[in-house]
């Protein structure tokens, strides 16, 4: 953060502010702050690129000490979420002996895949509640189908924020942050070997396609044409 100019960090701060308002008790308000926040953070962070571009401080990449998930056994689809979420915010993520997931990338980016990725988790833990007698199988088919959603959701409403933003190269430039954050990744741990992150089992069908509901009814920002053209949040 010490690199970063002024507007750089009034920009970050901003975005942790309107985080903050999704950790009310309220789970309508707490998931409505969240959808709101991350409608910005696309556009956020295109705005601090272009910044960069125009003199301001760069981030270093760096690996998170704090792991994003921190379990004797890593279920698949906590690895397929962490991965998909760093991904789309210019982040990779690195697993440790299958019971860590730590994160690379910039700070900002970082902080972004945390909330994200908690929030979510938390979402889909009170989605499953229901669940809670089914076999292990089943319950991993069931997130793994609501994680494919809601990383298709979550593209979808990122490639909209840029196409409708108007300095092409700093859009260019930001999406070409996940690359170098694999770099780094490779430097952090030049023996590492890639993961696929798929389930080596057969998925239960119907767990999957349940799963696949959920993550529509999850809310996240999407953004849809008016007549007038502008964008709005559902």
């Amino acid at each position: 953060m010490e690199n970063l100019s002024d507007k750089q960090k009034e920009i970050i701060e901003q975005v942790q502010k309107l985080l903050a308002l999704s950790k009310s008790s309220n789970e309508h308000e707490a998931a409505l702050a969240l959808a709101r926040a991350e409608a910005l953070l696309e556009k956020y962070r295109l705005d601090m690129t272009q910044i960069e571009m125009m003199g301001g401080g760069k981030e270093d990449i760096i690996e998170d000490q704090d792991p994003l998930f921190d379990s004797e056994n890593l279920a698949p689809w906590e690895t397929r979420l962490a991965h998909g979420i760093a991904y789309i915010y210019g982040c990779t993520t690195i697993r440790l002996n299958n019971k860590l997931i730590r994160i690379i990338g910039r700070s900002s980016d970082i902080m972004f895949v945390r909330y994200l990725v908690t929030y979510i988790t938390l979402e889909l833990f009170r989605f499953s509640a229901a669940l809670y007698k089914k076999r292990k199988d089943y319950k991993n088919a069931y997130f793994l189908g609501a994680v494919d959603v809601i990383i298709q959701r979550l593209k979808e409403a990122q490639a909209a924020t840029q196409e409708n933003y108007t300095n092409k190269f700093a859009v260019v430039t930001v999406n070409n942050r996940y690359n170098e954050a694999s770099a780094a990744l490779d430097k952090f741990y030049p023996n590492a070997t890639a993961s696929t992150h798929k389930s080596a089992k057969p998925l239960n069908r119907e767990a999957y396609w349940l799963g696949q509901e959920t993550g529509h009814k999850i809310k996240l920002s999407e953004e849809k044409k008016l007549a007038g053209g502008k964008p709005t949040l559902t």
